[in-house]
């Protein structure tokens, strides 16, 4: 469990965003969620808080979910579009498997470059690199 915690406060930098008592900054970020069939606003896109702030660098940034009880609160991510825990934070890491078996919406497949320059910077970070730090973290989330 040391090792898992190390994780998720050290080199996966989980705690950057997901941290306090209900482990949320409640802070706006993006990690670039991809378009879902929920939530969507202007052109057949879900701006996120920009819609609210009308501010252009808050496109498709969203307010940090709390992680308490989080193996118990799928569907995941603002529009529910990741189905499982270990798939979102698999996204987190690398967004780019996310879309290896994945039919898009020519929106998506045009637009979707938008949405993954608004990654925050944060999670350049992460230095999660093998299979078995991630499946220590996934097993760390499993007890909050």
């Amino acid at each position: 469990m040391i090792k898992a915690t190390f994780l998720f406060y050290g080199k996966g930098r989980c705690a950057a965003c997901h941290s306090g008592d209900l482990l949320s900054d409640f802070k706006f970020h993006s990690i670039a969620t991809p378009q879902g069939k929920f939530g969507v606003s202007v052109d057949g896109q879900d701006l996120g808080r920009s819609e609210i702030s009308l501010r252009y660098g808050d496109r498709f940034k969203f307010k940090t979910p709390s992680l308490l009880d989080v193996s118990n609160t799928k569907p995941y991510g603002h529009n529910g579009v990741f189905n499982s825990l270990d798939g979102v934070v698999l996204f987190h890491l690398n967004p780019i498997p996310f879309f290896k078996d994945r039919d898009m919406s020519k929106g998506e497949l045009y637009n979707y470059g938008r949405i993954l320059a608004s990654r925050s910077e944060l999670l350049s970070y992460i230095e999660i690199f093998d299979e078995e730090e991630f499946q220590n973290l996934l097993e760390f989330l499993k007890t909050l």
